[in-house]
């Protein structure tokens, strides 16, 4: 495809809802959508127009509203809450199982064993990122610890892992024997495979969450490995890269940390707030609550 140089001019809201006309969009309250594209932005808005959208005749498809992009924006405003709801707990018991299962078998620091590690590249790369995230001396904790201890240059793990990012401390979590991440998988009742993965996974999707980018029904980049049938959750074979396969893997995660967690109960609800929204788009399945999974 030839490269040609960016030419086109910025355009007022009135401007933009005068284009969404133009392209077959119903608008039944202009000001309101002007005053939508003021405050949200069009760019962003049309993020969910895409959905509804033919690019080949460059209209929307026949009969789609403004509601329809408004709605599903604000469903995915709080869907991408209600999984970071989920991703917290998920995080914290995650990071805590890996700092509790190395420190009691390995020590206070084992990630400065290279022998814990694939590779002692995959222990030094671990080790300057703690190094990064303690640089400074300016957070509560690394002015705890260097306060009263000068060696090693590095705090023990369970301090370490409240200050390093979820990217960092799960690409470790890969990088690790496979010993080591049985044993941690054990400690959370899943099998190693889905550990890793599943870590990787989440960290995407936080990333999404926390930067306010489209979840709902975008392609998962780290797709999460399919659970072992013994493991009881409902498949999602062929639906890796969907909102489901989330959805599966943050359940199942939450009914082992979080006692009668209501998590699947306020997806649910979330789902039946906004009826524009089609949730066989995120590969639900209509009855998907009836699986006993999600009881």
């Amino acid at each position: 495809m030839p490269i040609s140089p960016f030419t086109k001019p910025p355009c007022s809201p009135s401007n933009l809802v005068a284009l969404m006309q133009s392209r077959g969009l119903i608008i039944p309250d202009i000001q309101r959508a002007e005053r939508h594209i003021a405050t949200v932005g069009y760019y962003r808005l049309m993020g969910y127009g895409k959905h509804f959208f033919d690019n080949q005749s460059q209209r929307f498809h026949a009969g789609i509203t403004y509601d329809h992009l408004w709605e599903t924006y604000k469903f995915d405003r709080k869907l991408r809450l209600l999984t970071l709801d989920a991703i917290e707990r998920i995080e914290v018991a995650m990071r805590t199982a890996v700092s509790n299962t190395m420190s009691m078998t390995h020590g206070a620091h084992w990630f400065m064993d290279a022998s814990v590690f694939d590779s002692p590249d995959d222990r030094n790369a671990f080790c300057v990122a703690l190094r990064r995230a303690f640089s400074g001396k300016k957070n509560e904790i690394s002015i705890h610890f260097y306060c009263k201890y000068d060696y090693p240059d590095l705090p023990p793990s369970w301090m370490a892992m409240e200050c390093i990012s979820m990217g960092s401390w799960s690409r470790a979590l890969g990088k690790l024997k496979q010993t080591e991440q049985k044993r941690i998988a054990s400690s959370l009742r899943i099998n190693y495979a889905s550990l890793v993965s599943w870590a990787h996974t989440f960290s995407w999707i936080r990333n999404v969450c926390a930067h306010h980018g489209i979840l709902w029904n975008r392609i998962n980049m780290y797709p999460p490995k399919t659970p072992p049938p013994a493991m009881g959750y409902p498949s999602i074979a062929g639906k890796e890269n969907s909102y489901f396969a989330t959805a599966v893997i943050s359940y199942g995660l939450l009914k082992l940390i979080v006692t009668q967690s209501t998590w699947a109960d306020r997806l649910e609800e979330l789902f039946a707030e906004f009826p524009l929204v089609k949730i066989a788009d995120m590969g639900f399945a209509a009855d998907w609550k009836s699986d006993p999974f999600w009881a």
